[in-house]
């Protein structure tokens, strides 16, 4: 076979085909467009009109060529193309004849060349393969080089395959060497040239570069532009409502770009040759182009006048426009007014373009789409649904369903139909990733509908819907997997999760178990959101506090989710990274520190609050640390020192007034310390002296508790003392009288408490308000016990033992009654007291034993009930549990 004809089987056939030399045309779908001018200038239409496979194989065996008869088999190959009979016209081209060419002549070989394109040609029909559109050019390029004479159908389907692969001005020289002028050759060249214009209009709106100059002017005289092509203006970056725009053009060059578009497109109407409805068609591109642009005022406004040309044009020599062309004129005219907010007239002009199309057109679905669009920005939303649903019904597969699908979520969205609106926004998604999938251009871009729930996100934070806005923020991060976020979006996620926790945090439910982990989860997000604002670059570039503002809610939303480790890190990289003169540095290092202190990293702890009292002394926030470090302190066994970091301020050289609540603290504070460090009378002086500066202070019934218990331990100081028989009379009344006197205060103190707390509200009282009330009520009685009044401190463990019958409490206070009746000498009613206790005893649950309010274990209250029976007996009473000495005061 000669190298000529070496490539004569196509090379888009699958592996099974090619073993059996017959060609397979590829199956990529064209463009639209594309496949529309074909269709217009396709000659052959009996291809579409085939008889069938049974017809067409008697015809096929009934003219079956001589041997070497290439002459009456091309002839052969050209009946059977014309009656759409492409199978058996491939077995004879393929099968049979491609084998063999080198025993034709030149001109079999030309001719088969010419032939198998039209085979190609027909088999294309629908399908967009370079393969295909290669050997199509190819085989004629061949076939006319070798002296085969093209047929007008020929040369028109050559041209048409090299507009496919973007060698357009070849297309317009080829159709140009026909060297006639008649009015069907004119035709042609005017086909081919919007061939070539839709060509670079799809690349154009698809964001593709260009294959070829835009303007077609070969094959023409009349070169000049149209007079509106040349008009000044300069488009925004807004993507035009008729075509989505790919993000990866560039505005400068899509601008450019679009410019050229409509000078072409001014020259391709300058032909007089042009029929109306090409004209029509160019129209639509240019005002869509000019859309494109930002020039709506001036698409608007060319619209009208081209309208009525098309309307006043005669049409015995250039045809009609179409119905459906007129169509998309208004349905673009009314778009041009929607965006220039002239929306009475863009309604009117959308429902003309409805009520003219005579089916399902393009433009209808469009200007439906438009209509719900204005109905949803002026509140109606059954309209605009009702819009989008006719659109989403009758334009399934079509760019308009897309716009609808986002419209109706919005709609949705504005019924307050969220979970409606965000199944709407997930078919988007879904549809979206398809198209991309399929190389396809979507309609909506990616960023639309991120904008679209972004705009929704921000319009239910306003009305204080922060959980809804958050689904809405949360999708459109998630909408591209993998795809980097706006910083704006990262800083939306992280305030409104913060803000729902928050709500939540201050609302009824706060500690109810199912609430309050979603609160955490809550602030643990916001966190992690706030965390990568603070490193998201653009963020950066934006402002300058962006990266401190952000990290410092990150440590924020950590520590109030729980998280302190997070916490400690995020506030520990703010006050590394900020200048020292930044006002939040001092809260910071406090927050850190008192975070540290919870988490019982307690040498770590005091380093930070002393850090906080070195670098900011006179600061509030040192201030404030001064009582935090004292505790960490005395908790590492430095108890000393604690009280050495309070004692300026309690003697106010520190700079802090006593109305302050610095000093309260540091007041409460010490005396604690001084207490826990044996100094009962500083302790009591300190007391006294909060209790007068601080009389209403919330915990002034703990405070007044303290002090009972520290005068209680001054009194037993005092019996101690007089143990010693080396005391004078005179020493021994005088330490005694103290000790009353001491006993005294605390009962008073202790009759203070119970008498403040019993007036309020059992479910008003916190944890440690009970403990107090319950040893207030056992201390008082204990103190009148101390003091020899034996009958009054009867008749309060009475009270005590009624009111706690279910606790501990119970026991104590029947057992002091025991000992009082010991006291009394009534050993009788002493006798009944301790059989009261063990019915008490065995009435009382284990779990009140190992309650703090009991002083033994059952099994030690059973052993000394034994070992104690009722009635007079030698040791009893000094073996029972006298005064409750050795309780001890809660936390």
């Amino acid at each position: 076979m000669s190298d000529q004809h070496a490539n004569s089987r196509p090379p888009s056939v699958t592996p099974h085909e090619e073993a059996a030399g017959a060609p397979a045309p590829a199956t990529e779908k064209a463009p639209s467009t594309l496949q529309a001018g074909w269709r217009d200038v396709w000659q052959l239409p009996t291809f579409l009109l085939a008889t069938g496979a049974v017809v067409g194989g008697l015809i096929y065996v009934s003219r079956q060529p001589r041997e070497h008869d290439f002459a009456g088999a091309l002839d052969q190959v050209e009946t059977l193309l014309t009656e759409g009979h492409l199978d058996e016209a491939r077995a004879i081209l393929f099968d049979r004849l491609a084998d063999r060419l080198e025993e034709g002549s030149v001109g079999d070989r030309a001719r088969f060349d010419a032939i198998s394109a039209d085979w190609l040609s027909a088999a294309r029909i629908g399908t967009a393969a370079v393969e295909n559109d290669q050997q199509i050019a190819d085989r004629y390029a061949r076939a006319k080089e070798n002296g085969f004479e093209l047929s007008r159908d020929q040369v028109m389907r050559w041209a048409v395959a090299l507009v496919h692969l973007g060698r357009t001005e070849e297309a317009m020289d080829r159709i140009g060497e026909t060297s006639t002028d008649t009015p069907d050759e004119h035709a042609l060249r005017a086909r081919v040239r919007r061939l070539v214009i839709e060509r670079a209009w799809n690349e154009l709106v698809a964001g593709k570069a260009p294959s070829a100059p835009a303007t077609p002017d070969a094959g023409t005289d009349e070169g000049h532009a149209d007079e509106h092509a040349s008009a000044e203006g300069h488009g925004d970056e807004k993507s035009h409502e008729g075509h989505g725009e790919h993000a990866s053009a560039a505005p400068a060059t899509r601008e450019a770009r679009y410019e050229a578009m409509l000078v072409a497109l001014g020259t391709y109407r300058s032909d007089p040759s042009l029929s109306l409805e090409d004209e029509s068609w160019a129209i639509a591109r240019q005002a869509e182009a000019r859309m494109a642009l930002g020039r709506q005022r001036e698409a608007a406004d060319r619209l009208l006048i081209d309208l009525r040309r098309l309307e006043s044009a005669p049409t015995d020599v250039r045809g009609v426009v179409p119905r459906d062309s007129f169509g998309e004129l208004f349905s673009l005219l009314g778009r041009a007014y929607a965006d220039i907010g002239e929306v009475e007239l863009a309604r009117d002009n959308l429902e003309r373009a409805v009520a003219i199309a005579e089916g399902k057109t393009i433009a209808k679905g469009e200007a439906l789409v438009k209509l719900g669009e204005l109905s949803l920005l002026r509140g109606e939303l059954d309209d605009a649904e009702h819009r989008f649903e006719s659109v989403l019904n009758d334009y399934e597969g079509e760019s308009a369903s897309t716009l609808a699908l986002l419209g109706r979520a919005e709609t949705r969205a504005a019924r307050a139909d969220h979970v409606a609106a965000l199944s709407d926004y997930r078919e988007l998604r879904k549809r979206l990733r398809a198209e991309s999938g399929a190389g396809k251009t979507p309609r909506v871009q990616v960023s639309d509908a991120v904008g679209s729930l972004v705009d929704r996100h921000d319009a239910l934070v306003v009305a204080g819907e922060y959980e809804q806005a958050l689904e809405y923020a949360r999708l459109a991060a998630e909408f591209v997997p993998g795809r980097p976020l706006s910083h704006d979006l990262v800083l939306r996620l992280g305030t409104t999760a913060s803000s729902l926790a928050s709500k939540l945090e201050a609302g009824p439910d706060a500690t109810d178990p199912e609430v309050a982990p979603k609160i955490s989860r809550l602030y643990r997000q916001a966190g992690e959101w706030f965390l990568a604002h603070s490193r998201h670059a653009d963020a950066n570039r934006e402002s300058p506090r962006a990266w401190s503002d952000s990290l410092w809610m990150a440590g924020d939303c950590f520590e109030r989710s729980g998280w302190h480790e997070d916490a400690i890190r995020a506030f520990t990289s703010f006050v590394d990274g900020s200048p020292t003169d930044e006002a939040r540095r001092p809260e910071a290092i406090g927050r850190i520190a008192a975070m540290l202190h919870a988490e019982n990293r307690l040498d770590e702890a005091a380093a930070a609050y002393t850090r906080l009292a070195e670098e900011f002394a006179g600061s509030p926030q040192a201030a404030q640390a001064a009582v935090p470090l004292a505790r960490c302190l005395d908790s590492l066994g430095l108890r000393a020192e604690a009280i050495s970091r309070l004692q300026p301020i309690v003697d106010g050289v520190a700079g802090l007034r006593p109305e302050s609540n610095e000093y309260r603290e540091a007041l409460l504070e010490i005396a604690r310390l001084v207490i826990a460090d044996g100094d009962l009378d500083r302790g009591a002086m300190l007391l006294g002296e909060a209790l007068r500066r601080y009389p209403d202070d919330h915990r002034a019934a703990f405070t007044r508790f303290q002090l009972g218990e520290c005068k209680r331990g001054q009194a037993r100081r005092a019996a101690t003392q007089l143990a010693d028989g080396a005391l004078s009379p005179s020493q021994r009344e005088e330490i005694d009288e103290r000790r009353r006197s001491d006993l005294e205060s605390a009962r008073g103190e202790f009759e203070f408490v119970v008498s403040a707390l019993e007036t309020r509200r059992e479910r008003d009282l916190d944890p440690l308000d009970r403990d107090v009330l319950r040893l207030a009520h056992l201390y008082r009685a204990d103190c009148l016990f101390d003091l020899g009044r034996y009958q009054d401190a009867i008749d309060h463990y009475e009270v005590a033992e009624r009111r706690y019958s279910d606790s501990a409490v119970s026991m104590i206070a029947l057992i002091q009654i025991v000992n009082c009746r010991h006291e009394l000498g009534d050993e009788e009613r002493a006798a009944t007291a301790q059989r009261r206790a063990e019915i008490r005893l065995g009435q009382l649950p284990d779990s009140a034993f190992m309650n703090a309010d009991s002083i033994f274990q059952r099994g030690a209250w059973e052993r000394w009930l034994r070992n104690a029976p009722p009635g007079p007996s030698e040791g009893s009473v000094a073996s029972a549990p006298r005064g409750g000495s050795d309780r001890e005061a809660p936390e």
